[in-house]
């Protein structure tokens, strides 16, 4: 039994830190109960918070759920609080992944561990969030003004998620999607799943928080396990110790890259570095020092008992620091910092840009012959991949989305490469059709396109609806006289206060000369449309 324990607490990294220990510092119910927690918690998804183990309690934003007994998860941003106090065996733990500053692409989240007897509070609200359907061409610009530069370009059809609006109403800024960007669109130019004056009112200033990058932490000093080896805390890791992750913690703004332990009440906070280094209130702190009461100390000593292995990260033990290596470190930190911000004339930009001179028309073909399907907004920037000569010898170029757009029609600036001239027209190969709008997203449909026909019921109230929706009822579109059973994509959260969910339902269906009336169908909901397929 014995040799089984001392394999136990070798296994959760008791003193992993420091120097291996001779015995064990924790007893067994301790030890077990930071082992169960890290079982219940395994593989951890990002914006998730998790129960860990012993005495968990949380108060929630509107529309969140719970934590209630091991094991449980929810989304981070439904949490207000997360309150772990003493248990009657063991020890209690809660685990968190946050976003804080770092990208979304990066799919790469801070680490939070709440043991013993702490408590953590999210000062960031949910933020409200509108689901916004494109109405025509969409162009996201960098500042909510005409004339201002457009960042992307989405067409009629296409969602985009809103989470703010300007105080004058007319600007929504949007997230632009596979990007962590922000940008801004007219508000005539879309339509929205619900009341966009729900919004939060917002310049371009104004920073989008996620959920706990603003936070307060307290600890309880008088709590105590394992003989005083393991008190109670915060433990705080970063992905990596290269790339800094921004929070504010009990007021104090701090840039952590690496392991930190945060203990204390919100106006006496001790942050030590365990690993990597931080910048706390604009104080440089390496690995081996405390930040504390407007100073930075040597880490005199770290417990023993700390649950480090619970983390995803393992690391070396830190080295014993001297006042005078800290301000070693803080002079190497200095010229690191100097040498990047050193500054260096910048070069003209010779970049080329593509831009129409005034409201343009898009065409579905090489030709005026051709139907208008769009238009691009004064100064839009556009990408053309192909050019075409039409029978009077005007030059039509093709944008990468298959739309066309008369060459004379369009500034370029820069070192532009001829745009390869071609002798022959394709039609694009593929298309979407909103049941919502009736139109497409490329051109109108083609023979042999190709076609995603898709439609969107209303917002699910909460994740279990969305989930239980295809075993419900899958959905069904009927094209003319034959019937498809729908597949669905997976439930997108909208991020509003009450938490609902939404769902796509669509077919694949190739294109066929003819005229045909379309139905979608799920329940209640029946969206039509009457398309017709023109012959060549």
């Amino acid at each position: 039994m014995m040799r089984w324990m001392v394999w136990l607490l070798s296994l959760l990294g008791f003193g992993s830190i420091v120097h291996a220990q001779a015995v064990p510092i924790c007893p067994p119910p301790v030890a077990l109960s930071l082992a169960r927690a890290g079982s219940a918690c395994y593989d951890l998804a990002n914006d998730e918070a998790c129960f860990g183990g012993g005495t968990v309690t949380t108060d929630q934003y509107v529309g969140g759920a719970p934590l209630q007994q091991a094991g449980d998860r929810v989304v981070v941003d439904s949490l207000q609080r997360v309150l772990v106090a003493p248990a009657d065996e063991g020890v209690s733990v809660a685990m968190l992944n946050i976003q804080a500053d770092l990208p979304d692409a990066a799919e790469k989240q801070v680490s939070v561990l709440v043991f013993g007897a702490a408590t953590i509070e999210n000062l960031v609200p949910p933020t409200p969030r509108q689901v916004l359907t494109a109405l025509g061409t969409v162009n996201i610009r960098a500042l909510p003004a005409l004339q201002t530069d457009i960042l992307a370009r989405y067409n009629i059809g296409q969602t985009l998620m809103a989470n703010g609006i300007t105080a004058d109403g007319q600007w929504l800024r949007v997230a632009i999607p596979n990007t962590d960007d922000l940008g801004w669109v007219g508000i005539e130019v879309v339509s929205s799943n619900g009341d966009v004056r729900t919004l939060e009112v917002v310049t371009p200033e104004t920073v989008l928080n996620r959920a706990f990058a603003l936070l307060t932490i307290e600890t309880d000093a008088g709590f105590s396990a394992c003989d005083g080896a393991l008190p109670a805390g915060v433990l705080i890791q970063t992905p990596n110790v290269a790339q800094p992750a921004r929070l504010q913690v009990n007021g104090l703004n701090v840039a952590l890259a690496g392991t930190a332990l945060v203990q204390g009440i919100v106006n006496q906070t001790v942050i030590g570095i365990l690993e990597g280094e931080a910048v706390i209130g604009g104080v440089y702190v390496p690995a081996g020092a405390m930040s504390g009461a407007e100073t930075v100390e040597p880490l005199a000593t770290v417990p023993l008992g700390l649950p480090l292995n619970t983390l995803p990260r393992r690391f070396l033990s830190t080295a014993v620091l001297t006042a005078e290596d800290i301000s070693t470190l803080t002079a190497e930190y200095e010229a690191r910092v100097e040498a990047v911000t050193a500054v260096i004339a910048p070069l003209p930009d010779r970049s080329c840009r593509r831009t129409a001179r005034r409201l343009t028309d898009l065409w579905a073909g090489p030709g005026n012959f051709y139907e208008v399907i769009n238009q691009l907004q004064p100064d839009q920037l556009i990408e053309p991949t192909l050019a075409v000569a039409d029978p009077d010898g005007a030059i039509w170029w093709q944008l990468r989305d298959s739309n066309w757009v008369l060459a004379r029609s369009i500034v370029e600036t820069g070192d532009c490469a001829p745009v390869p001239l071609s002798d022959r027209f394709v039609p694009p190969p593929t298309n979407t059709l909103s049941l919502e709008t009736c139109r497409t997203t490329n051109g109108p449909l083609r023979v042999g396109q190709q076609v995603r026909i898709e439609f969107r019921p209303p917002p699910f109230d909460n994740l279990g609806e969305a989930r239980d929706a295809v075993r419900i009822d899958p959905g069904r579109i009927t094209v003319g006289a034959r019937r498809y059973r729908a597949e669905a994509t997976e439930a997108i959260r909208l991020g509003t206060v009450d938490d609902r969910y939404i769902r796509t339902f669509y077919i694949y269906w190739t294109a066929v000369a003819g005229t045909f009336r379309i139905e979608g169908d799920r329940l209640t909901y029946e969206p039509i449309c009457t398309i017709t397929v023109p012959v060549g």
